[in-house]
């Protein structure tokens, strides 16, 4: 086995950790926003109920 051939499999396997932790953060990051747009609505309903009780 040369120095070639093992920087190669070094090069390959950083690509495909960068391309998992890329979803990963891509899924995550939506579940995120989502949960913060539902949070912000959830604020703006409860915000509209007190004015309108008053």
């Amino acid at each position: 086995m040369n120095w070639q051939l093992i920087w190669q499999f070094v090069f390959i396997g950083l690509l495909l950790g960068f391309a998992a932790m890329s979803v990963l953060v891509i899924i995550n990051g939506a579940r995120d926003v989502r949960n913060l747009l539902s949070k912000l609505d959830d604020a703006r309903t409860n915000a509209e109920r007190n004015s309108i009780e008053r």
